[in-house]
């Protein structure tokens, strides 16, 4: 007997890992042809991955990249995308780590979203163990979720990103309210660093704000208790609070800064603010929020029908949830189930936006619902985690009624029975569906058949790997027919092609240049290019330039003339521009009246030409590049007008000889300077020092506070493992 006794506490020890490795693992099985790069993703391409890449790679390389050379048709500020993926991040270390252990980026990208995705999950099993104070139960919700259509999610980037940050946070808040200890304030302070500086926060904001007056409203008596012990932990742990508050201050000023260019009209986003009444870019018009909203139709039309159809980005539940949700007709509500059914309710309220006047109400009198949208969002990171929430509740609540005489165990095993039967006929009169989703129904049958009548002890370490192949069997066959439905990739991602070192121009061929380019007639319809986001000026010339034109221009980074001619910014003339860039006359034209006044020259007749530089020579040469600074060294005969296809925006800096010159607005849009006869060195430069040194600050910040946390919990281990065994 001891013997037993013993090898079961061995076995309860280690079940627990070896159900979340087992689970993982098969988790990984199913999207195997995805995370291979065989199969492709949404667009052919990995959302998100160039940005993460740009960053991470440059990182890698000790720089901190505020400008992106490639982006925005001739480069832009690197902030609206730097917030998007959340550049501090300490998990992005993963990736540079994998890549120096002899991975491709592409692959350490993957690795980096299935870690990252199972951080998630762990925080998700975290919150529900607390919530439920049952274990095995919190691991049926761990699987529900793991094998939701939730996975196919992960390669859209942003919402894992701010889905795993999320549930921590929550789980921290839980464990705080119950038990005020440093490691769960530091690790709100953590989560809570990595929402506000992942994208704009609002999504975040939403979620919390309405978690916080459901509270209110059903648990108003508890809270006077729970602000005590608050109260009574930042009076005794005063200086953690002090470094906490000003580490998550300091996490707020990128979000600021960025907040304020959206009011300094340089940044522009015509994809999304071109009707928007507010003075800020990053504003939205109230049109352009209501796309992307929830459809209720399109979600329970594919539910149980059909999934050997099945694709990315499809919502799709275990078969096995809907069983649990069935459960809920057996038993009597609680206050944390209509709590959760309360949070659920009002969040989709809000996700259904045109469908329900929730979100008009709100962008009305709530000033940051006009900054963000893709409200189908909530969807996956709120709807679908407080749904599985709800239905493993339904069996918590069902399990703990007793059953202890044999009458009602039996009324509960014939009760079980009409739901299994229901359900297993109702999945026979739909479309198409799978054979797997009986054997789950029948399997689901046994299992609480033999809960029911007390032959399984639902607490038993044994259970959690018992729930796997319940949960997973039918998920199992789904994506497999997800690989199947998948497109195969032929090609290698666009974003692994070599962008960090300097070149000088675009295409196969530099020394053909096209001259007299045809210049369409008013009255033909012309070829206009398009931008997400970018600088004012660039988006001008591309809402008004003929595009061959303007893209044969754009081929060359450095154009070097022998004469300027002032244009007035109000009164530009578009033929003048086209017809010198179509003919590479030997002009250029600046918005800056001293530059010709002070460097006015004879106006370049029509034959004259203007030099493009395709690659070094003894006159011009490219010391050193990198995504924030070019430095050169030319050696002209006579002076010149330099002019690099860069955009231009405020924040540049230039320098001849190591003294700082003024950079004028060449050809409405980019950089150019005056240079002497002789040997000069040039540098242009973006960004202050003071941007950088926030950046270096914040990511030894976040490490730090990391670390702390780590060290935190390790050094709780050896108590949760003494009381636990007392």
């Amino acid at each position: 007997m001891n013997f037993l006794i013993r090898h079961n506490l061995k076995f309860s020890r280690y079940s627990l890992p070896l159900f979340f490795f087992v689970s993982f693992l098969l988790w990984l099985y199913c999207f195997r042809g995805f995370f291979s790069g065989r199969l492709a993703l949404i667009g052919d391409a990995v959302p998100y991955y160039n940005h993460i890449k740009f960053y991470v790679e440059n990182i890698a390389r000790g720089i901190y990249p505020l400008w992106d050379p490639s982006c925005s048709w001739g480069g832009g500020p690197n902030e609206f995308f730097l917030r998007r993926i959340g550049e501090f991040n300490p998990f992005f270390g993963l990736i540079v780590l994998l890549v120096k252990a002899g991975f491709s980026y592409t692959s350490a990208y993957f690795v980096f979203l299935a870690v990252y995705y199972f951080i998630g999950l762990l925080g998700f099993f975290k919150l529900a163990e607390h919530l439920f104070r049952e274990t095995n139960v919190a691991c049926l919700a761990y699987l529900l979720l793991m094998f939701s259509s939730w996975g196919t999610k992960l390669f859209d980037t942003y919402i894992n990103l701010i889905f795993v940050p999320m549930v921590w946070f929550f789980y921290f808040v839980l464990a705080f309210s119950r038990k005020p200890e440093r490691i769960f304030f530091l690790g709100l302070t953590f989560t809570l660093m990595i929402i506000v500086t992942t994208y704009l926060p609002f999504y975040f904001m939403t979620v919390l704000l309405t978690f916080f007056l459901c509270v209110v409203l059903f648990y108003f008596k508890d809270l006077k208790i729970v602000f005590s012990s608050w109260v009574v932990f930042f009076k005794r742990d005063k200086a953690l609070m002090i470094l906490c508050s000003l580490a998550l201050l300091l996490a707020l000023l990128p979000g600021v800064l960025l907040y304020t260019q959206g009011f300094q009209g340089e940044i522009v986003l015509p994809g999304r603010h071109f009707e928007s009444a507010l003075r800020n870019e990053m504003a939205l018009d109230m049109k352009e929020i209501q796309v992307g909203g929830i459809i209720i139709p399109e979600i329970l039309e594919g539910l149980f029908s059909n999934l050997h159809e099945m694709r990315l980005n499809r919502f799709y539940m275990p078969v096995f949830v809907y069983i649990l949700f069935l459960i809920g007709a057996l038993i009597k509500m609680n206050k944390r189930l209509i709590f959760l059914l309360t949070l659920f309710s009002c969040v989709l309220l809000i996700g259904l936006t045109d469908a329900a006047p929730a979100v008009q109400f709100l962008y009305k009198y709530i000033f940051y619902f006009k900054y963000f949208r893709n409200f189908n969002y909530f969807l996956w990171f709120v709807l679908l985690p407080v749904f599985i929430l709800m239905c493993a509740e339904h069996l918590r609540l069902f399990l703990s009624n007793g059953l202890k005489d044999k009458k009602s165990q039996y009324r509960a095993v014939v009760l079980s029975a009409g739901l299994h039967m229901g359900l297993a006929v109702f999945l026979s009169r739909q479309e198409n569906s799978l054979i797997s989703s009986y054997w789950v129904v029948g399997l689901s049958f046994v299992l609480f058949t033999f809960l029911f009548l007390k032959k399984i002890n639902f607490q038993h370490p044994s259970i959690p790997l018992i729930l796997i192949g319940f949960v997973a069997l039918q998920p199992l066959q789904v994506y497999q027919a997800l690989e199947r439905n998948a497109d195969v990739v032929e090609y290698p991602y666009e974003y692994d092609r070599p962008y960090l070192n300097f070149v000088y121009f675009k295409g196969n061929n530099p020394e053909k240049l096209v001259m007299d380019w045809p210049i369409a007639d008013e009255s033909v319809a012309r070829t206009r290019l398009k931008m997400y986001y970018g600088l004012n000026t660039i988006q001008f010339l591309l809402e008004n330039i003929q595009g061959d034109i303007f893209e044969e221009y754009m081929r060359f980074k450095f154009i070097v003339y022998d004469h300027v001619a002032y244009m007035d910014d109000k009164n530009i003339s578009l033929s003048k521009i086209e017809k010198a860039w179509a003919q590479n006359r030997n002009i250029a034209f600046v918005s800056s009246a001293s530059v010709l006044l002070d460097e006015v020259g004879p106006v370049a007749g029509e034959g004259a030409t203007a030099r493009v530089m395709t690659k070094d020579t003894l006159e011009f040469q490219v010391i050193k590049f990198d995504m924030n600074s070019i430095k050169l060294k030319t050696n002209f005969s006579s002076r010149k007008f330099l002019v690099y296809n860069d955009n231009f925006h405020s924040g540049w800096q230039a320098f001849v000889d190591g003294k700082r010159v003024d950079i004028a607005r060449a050809n409405v849009a980019f950089k150019g300077l005056w240079l002497e006869p002789g040997e000069r060195m040039v540098c242009f430069r973006y960004g202050t020092w003071g941007r950088y040194f926030l950046g270096y600050l914040l990511s030894a910040v976040f490490m730090g506070v990391l670390a702390s946390l780590v060290v935190l919990w390790f050094r709780s281990r050896p108590c949760a493992l003494k009381e636990s065994a007392l």
